[in-house]
């Protein structure tokens, strides 16, 4: 089954708020020296996609292959160094040590951002203190456009089966990340919009490799599972999408529902099994 979520860093770009992370010199960087296509093989073991966008492989509208080629996707150690030097931080010094917030994290996330932590150190000369905490704590100093934090690392799921479901969360209005972009919002919002749903889908596509070289976001992980689904189970969400991924969930114990595009079928299948 294709991942239904997405983990994320996150920057706060707010003028003057959290400095230097206002510059988008200083977020460059900070991407550029994650390697995370090796870091997420290294520690999922075959279990994540790596997250160049915010929609997970196998899910509609996902355009990850193109988004792979941005900027901020490609690992590159002494641009890196380079833009921080731009910024006024040659090899990390004067780099303020700042925290990274965890919002309620497994132990997996821990590995990711611990690997995280180590490449700005090796990279960039700089030091980050991690700071898991659970929802409460995590919301407490994340409210009103997160003034209190710098770093975030969070994960965010689905709700349904579209592009929206993901994309509307980084709108300002009812949005909950410490960045402002009002071009964004319009664009999103004639995007979502358009009834064509392949126009919809290409200016969608569009809206998330916006989110990407904004820097605000550094898209990292989207872990998937294996799911058994019987041979009985038949239906348009049984057949596998071009990328492979079935979105059948099995059935479960009842009966599935027509509206979800899936039937029992003839059970002559399980002939085989004995």
């Amino acid at each position: 089954t294709p991942s239904t979520f997405t983990d994320y860093l996150g920057f706060n770009t707010m003028a003057g708020v959290q400095p230097p992370f206002d510059n988008p010199d200083v977020r460059l960087a900070l991407c550029k020296a994650i390697d995370k296509e090796v870091l997420i093989g290294e520690i999922y073991r075959g279990f994540s996609n790596t997250g160049w966008g915010v929609l997970p492989k196998g899910f509609p509208g996902y355009s990850g292959d193109k988004l792979k080629e941005l900027d901020p996707n490609k690992y590159d150690p002494e641009a890196a160094k380079q833009l921080l030097s731009k910024a006024g931080f040659t090899d990390g010094k004067g780099f303020p040590k700042v925290e990274v917030w965890m919002r309620s994290p497994g132990p997996t996330n821990l590995n990711v951002m611990q690997a995280i932590q180590a490449r700005w150190k090796e990279n960039l000369g700089i030091e980050v203190e991690l700071k898991p905490a659970d929802f409460q704590a995590f919301a407490e100093v994340y409210q009103g456009k997160g003034e209190k934090a710098g770093i975030y690392y969070v994960s965010y799921s689905m709700d349904y089966f579209d592009p929206a479901t993901f994309l509307n969360v980084f709108v300002t209005k009812g949005g909950r990340h410490p960045h402002v972009d009002p071009a964004w919002d319009e664009k999103y919002a004639k995007a979502n919009a358009n009834i064509d749903p392949v126009k919809r889908l290409e200016a969608i596509a569009a809206c998330e490799a916006d989110l990407v070289n904004s820097t605000a976001y550094f898209f990292m992980a989207q872990p998937f599972s294996i799911s058994l689904v019987p041979c009985t189970l038949a239906g348009p969400a049984a057949q596998p999408n071009k990328d492979g991924y079935v979105f059948a969930s099995g059935g479960g114990p009842g009966c599935p529902h027509a509206y979800e595009g899936l039937y029992w079928a003839d059970p002559s299948c399980r002939a085989s099994f004995g």
